[in-house]
């Protein structure tokens, strides 16, 4: 299997939309269970509605997770499998969308 190099850059910011992620389903949870959604921030308090949703935010984390696992290689040059790139490349991309709309 051909191996790929990916950036650091990817890489973190691709972790940062899975914590997301998981905050997000978290949030819906601790509101269910009658905790208070204050200190979740905007895009994190009221993303989820449904259990569904919830699960939905549950799965991309751990979708992004698996892919995480997957990278190889050396701190300086981390390589994975096309299909984990292109993961982790739209994770970062969501995540820097996030951020520029913050």
């Amino acid at each position: 299997m051909k191996l790929y190099r990916i950036s650091r850059q990817v890489l973190e910011q691709a972790e940062r939309m899975a914590a997301k992620w998981e905050a997000r389903s978290e949030a819906w949870w601790n509101k269910q269970s009658g905790g208070s959604d204050e200190g979740w921030g905007y895009s994190t308090a009221d993303y989820c509605k449904t259990l569904e949703e919830a699960e939905a935010c549950e799965s991309r984390a751990e979708e992004i997770h698996q892919a995480l696992a997957q990278v190889t290689g050396s701190a300086y040059t981390p390589v994975a499998p096309w299909s984990v790139i292109e993961t982790l490349k739209a994770a970062a991309v969501d995540r820097d969308v996030l951020d520029m709309s913050m």
